[in-house]
Formats: structure tokens, C-alpha cells, sequence
């Protein structure tokens, strides 16, 4: 009976609804200060011929503090590996940016920036150091991507590609929800986030963050088409903390929910679960578990009785027969 009852309370728990605050907080919009195209130029090693591309970065550092330090993806950083050794120029643009003749943007229109440090592919993740901060340009928090609950709200921002280079203000934002954590194998065994905020061309290397403006992940591919869509990739920001931590980078590091929490919360996919209740659901799904075990031993100590009792039985009678 307590068994059943135990049951009964989890199903309740379960039904109960998950609420929903679809919108754009504050401290989102807020976020798009702290994040930068970056545009990039190279001769492509096999033809030799000058090639372009654009992605985004954003600050890190102290959090609300102005920072020279960005991160970004290293198919950013490098132009995905294809230009010649030494060919790579990157700049941070400014808004409403100009360029000249061959394209490279004027002085007062960008600031250059140097790789401090990559993944050299998978992960894909780069750290870069400007010439000097951009204007209003803080520092986001990061937060592991491993504290990060299925069902979080989260939204991505970043440029969509070539065509918003002389506009580079303020970034776009999508918005969608975490949908699960996977280790992507056909991308070097990348630990990700899969979430359903539209990613764009363009928007590789931003920052996916939540409703309080942390940085949970950071974007970097979709999928082919014939999977899906409508999920995309974003991965741990762990990787980037490593770079960082490696380079003696200090940055601001947000503490998430209790690895107790992560669990039951992502079992149950209830981004919402207090860690209270996920310690009480933790604690009644134990209790269930002995009194299972408990009631399993019970039924094999009588099964194993009447089991001897039906032999003592048929060794009685066995003598018995003999004696006649």
C-alpha cells in the first residue's frame, strides 16, 4: 500500500504543469551590448585567391566590465582552416561600418584582433584579445554547460552572415529551449547542447544564453537537413573556461543547480523543479526502492519457507511409503 501511494504522489508531481514565460528579459537584451561580428579575411590555400567570412564573438572577462578578451569558434577564428599560414586578418566590426576598395574596413570603423588560442578544430572553440576593449562592450557570466537544465529557456545571439556587415548593431536574437545534452560523435566527440533557437549563418560563436543572460553554451553548427531543421548545436562552455583557465584569463564563473538537482531535473525534464523537491523526489524514489527490495525479500523469505516446508512434506511422505 505505501508502495502505491509513493507511486501516486510521483505521478502527481509529474502531471503537474511546467509554466511557461516566452518574451525577451532584461538582462537578454542587455546581452546583445556584450556581443561582436567578427569578419575576417585570408587567401585560400589551394587557389590563393582572397577570401572572406564573418561569425560572432562576445566579452568575457569580469562580468559588467568592459573586456579586450572574446570568444568565438575557431571556424571563426581561422576561416575554417582554409587559408594559408599567416593570411588570416580579423577584425571586431563597429556599428554602421565602412570599408574600402579591397574590402578591408577602415580604421575608425573596427579593431583588429589576435587568436590567443584554439581547439584546432573540434570543439571548435577560440579565444581572441582585441587591441583595445569595444566601446560598452562588457564581459558576460559563464556557466557550466553541464548545470544546464533540459527545458531552460535559452536564446541565441549573433549576425546573419556577410549581409549585415555595415550594420552590425545591435545582434539578433532568437529564442527556444534547451532539448537535451549529447556528445557529438561525427563532430570530434563534442560535448553540445541541442536547442531550438534558430542559429543563422553568421551566428557561429555566439553566445546562447538564459533568461538571466549567462552564457550556457556556445553556438556553433545545425544539423544536415535530412535530421533535422529546427534544433541546432551548441557547445559546453567548459571548453572555452579550459582555454581561458589555461591562458590565466580571469572571467566570471556562475555557480548552477547541485549535480542532484541537474539529474532529476533533466530525468523528468521539469526545468522548473526546486532543489528541494528534486532532493524529495530523490529521497521518495529511494524510499520506493527499499520498499520494493524490501517487499522482493519479504516474498522470496516466504516463497523460500513454503519451498522447505514442500520438501519436508514430501521427504514425510516419502518415508512413509517406505515404512509400508
Amino acid at each position: 500500500m505505501r508502495v502505491k501511494r509513493i507511486c501516486l504522489l510521483l505521478l502527481v508531481l509529474l502531471m503537474l504543469p511546467v509554466p511557461t514565460a516566452w518574451g525577451e528579459p532584461e538582462a537578454v537584451t542587455a546581452a546583445r551590448s556584450s556581443v561582436a561580428q567578427v569578419y575576417g579575411m585570408g587567401l585560400d590555400a589551394d587557389t590563393g585567391q582572397q577570401i572572406r567570412w564573418t561569425g560572432t564573438a562576445f566579452a568575457v572577462g569580469i562580468a559588467g566590465e568592459e573586456s579586450e578578451i572574446f570568444l568565438t569558434n575557431w571556424h571563426v577564428a581561422t576561416g575554417s582552416g582554409r587559408c594559408q599560414e599567416g593570411s588570416v586578418e580579423l577584425w571586431l566590426l563597429l556599428p554602421q561600418a565602412e570599408f574600402d576598395a579591397r574590402q578591408v574596413p577602415l580604421a575608425d570603423s573596427a579593431v583588429t584582433c589576435q587568436v590567443l588560442a584554439t581547439t584546432d578544430g573540434y570543439p571548435d572553440v577560440a579565444v581572441l584579445r582585441a587591441a583595445s576593449p569595444l566601446p560598452g562592450c562588457t564581459a558576460l557570466p559563464l556557466l557550466s554547460s553541464r548545470q544546464v537544465l533540459d527545458g531552460t529557456q535559452v536564446y541565441a545571439l549573433g549576425f546573419p552572415g556577410l549581409k549585415s556587415i555595415r550594420d552590425t548593431a545591435p545582434a539578433a536574437i532568437t529564442q527556444g529551449s534547451v532539448t537535451d545534452h549529447l556528445v557529438m560523435t561525427r563532430a570530434g566527440n563534442t560535448r553540445s547542447i541541442i536547442h531550438s533557437a534558430p542559429i543563422r549563418h553568421g551566428f557561429s560563436g555566439g553566445p546562447l544564453v538564459n533568461q538571466d543572460g549567462a552564457v550556457v553554451a556556445q553556438n556553433t553548427y545545425g544539423f544536415e537537413e535530412d535530421v533535422t531543421t529546427e534544433l541546432f548545436c551548441a557547445v559546453y562552455t567548459d571548453y572555452a573556461m579550459k582555454l581561458l583557465d589555461g591562458l590565466d584569463i580571469p572571467y566570471t564563473r556562475l555557480t548552477g543547480p547541485a549535480a542532484a538537482t541537474v539529474f532529476v531535473a533533466n530525468l523528468l525534464h521539469r526545468p522548473d523543479l526546486s532543489p528541494a523537491l528534486a532532493w524529495a523526489l530523490l529521497a521518495l524514489a529511494l524510499l520506493a526502492g527499499i520498499a520494493f527490495l524490501l517487499c522482493f525479500v519479504k516474498t522470496a523469505l516466504e516463497a523460500g519457507r513454503e519451498l522447505r516446508q514442500r520438501r519436508r512434506e514430501y521427504t514425510r511422505n516419502q518415508h512413509k511409503k517406505e515404512v509400508q
